[in-house]
């Protein structure tokens, strides 16, 4: 009988080790995705990657042509883009229901961010790693030197984290 549980115990151990290949969804280019969409890719077990941005956010208008131009020379890269734009707009008229107003709060606490723009690797469900392009400590630089060098630590950040993605194996 000890031979039974020990011989069950390793092949649980066995199987609880073994790695599970997660599907990286095949993204061609930068794709709006709606929320509704986007709730039913985080349900499913695979990784991707997700734009959160917006067209009236000025960091996202400078930002946009470098995360393009980084899809157009990388062949066979692809990004989601969930446009936040929209439901923030609902959720502000005067006449907004509670739901519409609750939905685009969720949105923020279900992804995790409050900066545009922002790209997450999402892996079953979860937000695994975020990358945020500036931050409110970049606009408190006085000096325009030390501010260029820091956008170029953000635009050096952006590109490794896609190289990182890109070119990294699922698990």
């Amino acid at each position: 009988m000890k031979k039974w549980i020990c011989l069950f115990m390793v092949c649980f151990l066995l199987w609880g080790c073994q790695t599970f290949k997660t599907e990286k969804l095949d993204i061609q280019g930068i794709q709006a995705i709606p929320y509704e969409t986007l709730t039913e890719k985080l349900d499913e077990d695979v990784t991707f990657l997700l734009y959160i941005g917006r067209p009236d956010c000025g960091d996202c208008q400078e930002f946009y042509p470098v995360l393009e131009a980084y899809i157009n020379e990388h062949q066979g890269t692809g990004i989601y883009y969930l446009n936040i734009k929209e439901y923030r707009d609902q959720a502000r008229e005067e006449d907004a229901t509670q739901e519409e107003k609750d939905f685009y709060e969720n949105l923020y606490q279900r992804l995790d961010f409050d900066w545009t723009p922002t790209i997450q690797k999402i892996t079953n469900g979860q937000v695994v790693q975020t990358y945020q392009y500036l931050d409110e400590d970049y606009f408190e630089i006085k000096d325009r030197q030390k501010q260029l060098e820091t956008k170029q630590y953000f635009l050096d950040a952006f590109e490794t984290f896609m190289d990182d993605y890109f070119e990294e194996e699922t698990i």
